[in-house]
């Protein structure tokens, strides 16, 4: 992908001047206009489909965009699955799962709010089978990214990693999860926050009605230390 990626099965796209996509659309003047989108719309008409990243088969797939840009992906459900790598370096992975819910999804998921009373209708996020999110190079000298989950419910399962790096400004979370139920890591499942060199952590932020960390599973932030000229 050569640059940022925004993937959604909204029912519809929503722009700036409070029109949507099919509000664009006038056959008697057939004008194509170009306007940054706001949000993605959700109606409660038909549930939206599920985002899936990963191969049915064997063969581990990644999907990577370039350093510093965005992959995001809004979904009734969302699952990252078969030894699936979703990276973002030095940028932002950010997945959001609506399920049945009524809502509008902004654009940078992390100013979507969700409320304790969605738990019932909001989807279920999934990294799971030896899957990863991945905003964080392994390099002192270039920014790291973040990781933001908004969802009904997150599972991170069977050895599966979702890691974010230090903020360059030392603001804001790393890895951002808010959910309105439960967040589940399990089976040597590890969320990590990583800073390395003189780049400050954002570390790791988890919002829920409950998380249940078992089998080994871990959440952390680490430091890594570097030599000068490293």
């Amino acid at each position: 992908v050569p640059r940022s990626l925004y993937v959604g099965t909204a029912h519809t796209l929503e722009f700036a001047n409070g029109s949507d996509a099919l509000d664009l659309v006038d056959a008697a003047s057939p004008i194509l206009s170009v306007e940054p989108p706001e949000a993605f719309g959700f109606d409660g008409r038909l549930p939206p489909a599920e985002v899936v990243f990963g191969n049915p088969g064997l063969s581990a797939k990644s999907y990577r965009v370039p350093d510093g840009e965005v992959l995001s992906a809004v979904g009734g459900d969302v699952r990252v699955s078969n030894r699936t790598r979703v990276q973002a370096f030095g940028g932002r992975v950010q997945l959001a799962a609506v399920g049945s819910a009524v809502t509008e999804v902004p654009v940078d998921l992390a100013d979507f709010d969700v409320a304790p009373d969605a738990a019932t209708s909001l989807g279920t996020v999934r990294v799971e089978t030896q899957s990863t999110l991945d905003t964080a190079p392994f390099d002192p000298n270039v920014p790291q990214g973040t990781v933001v989950i908004r969802a009904g419910r997150f599972v991170l399962d069977d050895r599966s990693l979702v890691r974010g790096g230090g903020r360059i400004d030392g603001t804001g979370a790393a890895v951002d999860v808010a959910v309105a139920d439960r967040v589940t890591i399990s089976n040597r499942s590890e969320l990590r926050s990583e800073a390395q060199g003189a780049l400050p952590s954002g570390g790791v932020r988890v919002r829920a009605g409950a998380i249940d960390v078992t089998d080994d599973s871990i959440v952390r932030s680490r430091v890594f230390a570097f030599a000068p000229g490293a």
